[in-house]
């Protein structure tokens, strides 16, 4: 076969393809005055005969994948029968869409049925006076309708995208409007990956993965015990960074180990209210070790809060944990060695902090070196805090 290559040898697996350039929408960043057909220009569109003639030669060239893009393609009328074209007759294997969104109330269901494989959403802003202030159209409300529509259908490969504009969708509460909706409405492309930390011994290796995982653009979920044996949440310095991590861009919560604990209803309330003042910050999903102990069913939620051994997280993800030592190093190499077209459920990933350093060492030696340099540091403290005391 021969491949579709650059001058640089690189494959292209993946094309976008334009279909129309018309779009209802006057984007300043694009239609301004929305879409004016020059009058003199006798160009025509590609053909639905045309499009099928294109992919198929395509796909002998090795092309596997074809997004249709425009303009907005949802305008032609004959969209969907491209749809159909691309799915049955042309050999593509995976054929997805970008879109405004304005129809998608209106045809969510046929998509489903047409078993088109993804649908990338552009949404600017979830802020309905900007959106409008950035489209030039008032339709975010139907946009959100449309994507519900979607998810009621079960339909699941669902991306968002936005452009950001300096001034005007840019602000730290539209990056965390974004973050909500995609987490809250669970909207995310089959590769995604929930990487979760539970922090049982440590608040000083939980900050330090952090700012690593910041310095490469990655954000994590990290569960704090405010009932641990192990450190003192609600010491200055511990708050000091656990803000720090949040400040970041991470995620924060309540992590619990309720088996010895008669009255962990109580104590669930009472934790649950106390970090959220403290840390400023709203809790919906928390991580517990054997929620069976309270509930019958892991998929019913504890307390009004979802858990981290629903369903969702272990049956509809690969779920991989360092518990298991070495072996995580494997089974992460084999991941990462999948073809980027290929499919895959997404990936939880639990990462406990403390078991990570640039040595080889064992748990064993690891958890020994890090409870002797804890006592050496609370001996020290207690020195300082007494001279206070002494001087006083």
């Amino acid at each position: 076969m021969n491949l579709l290559k650059d001058s640089f040898g690189r494959r292209f697996p993946y094309i976008r393809l334009s279909i129309t350039d018309v779009c209802n929408f006057k984007c300043g960043y694009c239609l301004p005055n929305g879409y004016q057909k020059d009058k003199s220009d006798n160009r025509k569109f590609l053909s639905s005969e045309e499009i099928e003639r294109l992919a198929k030669g395509l796909s002998d060239l090795g092309v596997s994948k074809i997004r249709l893009t425009g303009g907005e393609p949802t305008v032609r009328k004959d969209f969907f029968d491209i749809v159909k074209i691309l799915k049955k007759k042309s050999g593509i294997k995976k054929t997805v869409i970008t879109t405004n969104g304005y129809r998608l109330d209106q045809i969510a269901e046929k998509l489903v049925d047409s078993e088109i494989d993804g649908i990338n959403i552009s949404i600017d802003s979830l802020n309905r006076e900007t959106f409008k202030k950035i489209t030039g159209h008032d339709r975010l409300p139907e946009i959100l309708k449309g994507i519900e529509k979607l998810q009621k259908l079960n339909f699941k490969n669902i991306k968002i995208n936005a452009v950001l504009l300096n001034g005007i969708n840019s602000t730290k509460k539209d990056f965390k409007d974004w973050s909500n909706f995609i987490k809250f409405n669970e909207i995310g492309n089959k590769k995604s990956i929930y990487l979760r930390h539970d922090i049982d011994f440590s608040i000083d290796s939980a900050l330090e993965i952090a700012s690593l995982e910041n310095s490469i653009g990655v954000n994590s979920t990290f569960f704090f015990m405010l009932s641990s044996n192990f450190y003192n949440l609600l010491s200055d310095r511990n708050i000091s960074s656990v803000r720090e991590i949040s400040s970041m861009g991470h995620d924060i919560s309540l992590h619990f180990d309720p088996k010895v604990d008669k009255d962990f209803e109580e104590r669930f309330k009472k934790e649950k209210k106390i970090f959220e003042t403290t840390f400023n910050c709203k809790i919906d999903t928390v991580s517990i070790h054997r929620p069976g102990i309270f509930l019958e069913d892991n998929n019913r939620k504890l307390f009004d809060c979802r858990h981290t051994y629903e369903d969702y997280f272990f049956k509809e993800m690969n779920y991989l944990s360092d518990s298991g030592g070495k072996d995580i190093l494997k089974k992460l190499n084999q991941i990462a060695e999948r073809d980027e077209n290929e499919d895959s459920d997404p990936l939880h990933l639990l990462i406990h902090p403390i078991w990570w350093s640039t040595e080889s060492e064992s748990p064993s030696h690891t958890l020994t070196s890090w409870l002797k340099s804890n006592e050496d540091f609370m001996i020290e403290e207690t020195k300082k805090n007494c001279k206070t005391f002494k001087e006083i």
